[in-house]
């Protein structure tokens, strides 16, 4: 009985001292993998995580988590927010590879209604130039959809052809007056057919929509421009401008409206182009993840110059798509606060 157990004894202390030498030269971990069930989801949808070890061990349960670098608690996301979410894993002081999670609303059929973006090309000293605003009054009668920029250019008091001159590289403007229609149709003369053209891009309704609100401080202004998506977008950007109305020069005309009088004394410019709160005229970037249902905000701070007429401001708001045409664009008072149009 005695060599029994001591047979068994030898034997036990034989496997542990077996198990420490495998144990002693099995390899050790360099890092870690993290996997989503989906990269993609919608509102309401639960994403679970997996950890595996460069060994093919899970260590799912003894990682932690965060999104966009704010720790989470269990293994699992549930999406309540449209946007682009990065999500990163750690264990035993490893960190993965990052993932992107893009959720998503669910489809909407609900669109937007669609203004167009009007760019006057005009000078107080440009005979043909009238033509325009009288026509866009009369255009007033049948749509209240167009939102108008009158740029002035050559010796003009308020030339702001510095601002605009990519735009006016691009689309190779070389005489006025000079429409452009939501970046993409260019009609040239007093007389073209610029009205007819923006009736047309009025509709389909859009995907994108604008609401603006803005605050009043003696003579900083801070502006809010949100944009809501309902179809996913990529390579998009956004242009905000400031004009004025009611700047009244006195005006060459050739053309036959208002009374066809050469001189028009004392005449009322309005939408005159006047600043410009994102960088470029042709757009900044908008670099943020757009799935269906997303809502953009940026903000944006201005001082209004001594010689403005702040009463007179307003703002207008535009997208443009990785083509740089406009998808819809708004125009808003200072001090109002917009809510989205369907």
């Amino acid at each position: 009985m005695k060599k029994i157990v001591t047979y068994l004894l030898g034997l036990i202390l034989l496997l542990q001292l077996q198990n420490c030498k495998e144990t002693e030269n099995s390899p050790t971990a360099s890092s870690i993998n993290l996997t989503a069930t989906s990269l993609n989801a919608v509102t309401g949808e639960t994403i679970s995580f997996t950890v595996k070890t460069n060994l093919g061990t899970v260590v799912t349960s003894k990682s932690s988590f965060s999104i966009d670098n704010t720790p989470i608690v269990g293994t699992s996301y549930l999406a309540t927010t449209p946007g682009g979410y990065t999500v990163k894993a750690s264990y035993m002081g490893m960190t993965s590879n990052p993932i992107t999670i893009i959720v998503s609303a669910p489809t909407s059929t609900v669109k937007f209604v669609k203004r167009v973006l009007l760019e006057d090309f005009t000078g107080t000293w440009c005979g043909w130039c009238p033509s325009i605003p009288f026509r866009l009054n009369e255009l007033s009668k049948k749509t209240n959809l167009v939102v108008p920029v009158a740029i002035h250019v050559g010796g003009d008091p308020y030339r702001t052809e510095t601002l605009a001159q990519p735009l006016i590289t691009k689309h190779k403007i070389n005489g006025e007056p000079t429409v452009i229609l939501d970046r993409k149709i260019v009609e040239i003369g007093a007389y073209s057919k610029f009205d007819e053209s923006a009736l047309s891009l009025t509709s389909p309704k859009s995907d994108v929509g604008i609401a603006m609100s803005s605050t009043l401080s003696g003579t900083n202004v801070n502006l809010t421009v949100n944009a809501k998506f309902n179809s996913p977008y990529a390579g998009l950007s956004l242009v905000v401008l400031v004009l004025e109305d009611n700047l009244i020069y006195d005006q060459t005309n050739y053309t036959e409206y208002y009374g066809g009088t050469p001189i028009i004394k004392k005449f009322v410019n309005n939408d005159v182009l006047r600043g410009l709160l994102t960088k470029s005229i042709m757009g900044d970037p908008i670099t943020e993840v757009i799935p269906n249902g997303f809502q953009l905000t940026k903000k944006f701070t201005y001082t209004i110059p001594s010689t403005y007429q702040k009463d007179k401001l307003h703002f207008v708001a535009f997208i443009l798509n990785s083509a740089q045409e406009v998808i819809n664009v708004r125009s808003a008072k200072l001090s109002e606060t917009q809510s989205y149009e369907y």
